[in-house]
């Protein structure tokens, strides 16, 4: 189930449709809402440039670089609270600099070792979508790549991955993810949700989904599509929730990967992220839509 390379969106986005069309149950049969599906892309289609994805992200130097936790994520802890390394580019930026190469900056935003293992699941995650450099993620060819390099370089994200329960902490997140409040309170809100997509897809995580809560994460991501699709001027691109709503239901579910294993475009892009609308059947797709209505 890879390699998913994120600027696909003139190809990821027909499978991503399915989301959208979460109330189109397919009493007029599959064929049908298949083919709404590819006239509901092509209108989105129409309002971006094909090339959005490979387009450097617009952040806002008025927001602030740390990640805001979404109210509730974290229980008995103030919500604004900054999960950072002491020396960092934004807090201490003389120290930062003064650091010199890439490899000392690395290892001065390594978590110290006692705090490893005295450090929540939740907290762990947030220590992750703060690490000083995991925008370097994004800099392979595909975030499988940029992910297997965050787990390299930074014992928070190994820990996060090794934890029993880091698929719980990840899951209860992205529900609470609010695209419009972050994107109100996060510079870098556009990187920070490829990132936070692309862990829950890795293996660690899928691996250990329960029934339930692959349900929740496929509902969750899909609806997350639908609103950025279904946005006027959404800073986000849909592409990794869409990619994250297909994986996990392909990963846990035997009658969605059914669907899936019956249409070598469709099982394609779950395995390589790449997309031809030639070969994905308006019924297959219909299909696809149908499984996701029941989730909602």
């Amino acid at each position: 189930m890879k390699r998913f390379k994120l600027p696909l969106i003139a190809l990821v986005v027909i499978i991503a449709i399915a989301a959208v069309c979460l109330i189109m149950v397919p009493m007029k049969g599959y064929a049908a809402s298949g083919r709404e599906a590819k006239e509901m892309y092509s209108q989105y289609q129409s309002r971006i440039s094909e090339d959005n994805d490979e387009t450097e992200e617009e952040t806002s130097s008025d927001l602030p670089f740390w990640f805001s936790a979404p109210k509730g994520f974290l229980e008995g802890k103030t919500d604004d609270k900054k999960y950072v390394s002491k020396i960092n580019p934004f807090d201490t930026p003389d120290e930062w600099d003064a650091l010199g190469d890439i490899v000392a900056k690395r290892e001065a935003s390594q978590m110290p070792e006692e705090l490893l293992s005295n450090t929540s699941t939740d907290e762990l995650v947030l220590y992750c979508l703060n690490y000083n450099l995991y925008f370097e993620a994004l800099l392979f060819d595909t975030m499988d790549e940029g992910i297997e390099n965050l787990k390299e370089d930074f014992n928070g994200c190994r820990e996060l991955l090794s934890r029993d329960d880091c698929a719980d902490s990840l899951i209860r997140l992205y529900s609470l993810y609010d695209l419009d409040e972050q994107a109100e309170n996060d510079g870098f809100c556009t990187i920070r949700f490829k990132l936070l997509n692309a862990l829950l897809w890795q293996p660690e995580v899928l691996d250990r989904l329960s029934s339930e809560q692959a349900k929740t994460l496929g509902a969750a991501s899909a609806k997350k599509v639908a609103s950025i699709i279904n946005s006027q001027n959404s800073p986000y691109s849909p592409s990794a929730a869409a990619y994250l709503a297909v994986a996990s239901q392909y990963h846990s579910d035997e009658d969605f990967a059914s669907i899936i294993n019956a249409s070598s475009g469709a099982k394609r892009y779950v395995e390589t992220g790449m997309l031809v609308l030639d070969e994905i059947t308006d019924e297959t797709l219909g299909k696809v839509i149908s499984y996701f209505s029941k989730l909602s």
